[in-house]
């Protein structure tokens, strides 16, 4: 499947470290570890050639991606990959998904301690898992965030704030569009407090 042949080449590319398009054994041998669940220290040595030799279809010394995907393409099926697939997808997903904090802490000019919390609270609020809040979800925020002040905050001032979110028209909004939202509601002219207490005094 065009899915399966696109996830074995994430795997490759990931584990290609001088981005030759072919594995060599120091590259290789990570790769196998972490489809082991293992370390590289603790794998059976002999074993591990004998996996190379089988990979290493033409003898050249290194693993073109087309002798890569019919191995593991192989092992899919096979007691070796008994929850690795999801195991080394979800590991990739979570490399892109630091890429893309660094990134946007970096437009943003935030510390990538502080978004990586930001995210952690999105995540938490993001009951769906959505990967986007919606206005049910983003009320919980604003409810957290008022609620020593207040018994509860008015829904016409959670639609306040919600409005003010590009895109949340849409219904939901995804989390780079909250960060650059939240980061102006904390450190905007006016603090959270005088912006909710401006909603509170003209009664809306």
């Amino acid at each position: 499947a065009v899915k399966d042949i696109t996830e074995i080449r994430q795997i490759f590319v990931k584990f290609d470290g001088d981005g030759s398009g072919e594995l060599d054994p120091p590259e290789f041998i990570p790769l196998l570890a972490k489809l082991l669940n293992q370390k590289v220290n603790d794998l059976n040595k002999d074993e591990v050639w004998k996996i190379w030799d089988s990979v290493d279809e033409d003898g050249s010394g290194s693993v073109s991606f087309d002798e890569f995907s019919k191995w593991y393409s192989s092992l899919l099926g096979g007691d070796l990959m008994t929850d690795k697939r999801s195991f080394l997808t979800a590991d990739m997903m979570a490399s892109t998904e630091d890429k893309m904090l660094r990134q946007l802490a970096q437009d943003l000019s935030m510390s990538i301690l502080d978004l990586e919390n930001l995210h952690k609270k999105f995540r938490e609020l993001d009951t769906d898992s959505s990967n986007s809040l919606d206005f049910a979800e983003f009320s919980v925020l604003i409810q957290q965030t008022f609620s020593s002040h207040s018994s509860r905050v008015a829904e016409t001032a959670v639609h306040h704030f919600w409005s003010a979110i590009p895109g949340s028209k849409t219904g939901s909004v995804s989390f780079s569009t909250f960060a650059r939202w939240y980061k102006k509601f904390k450190n905007g002219d006016r603090t959270p407090m005088e912006q909710y207490y401006a909603l509170v005094g003209r009664g809306r």
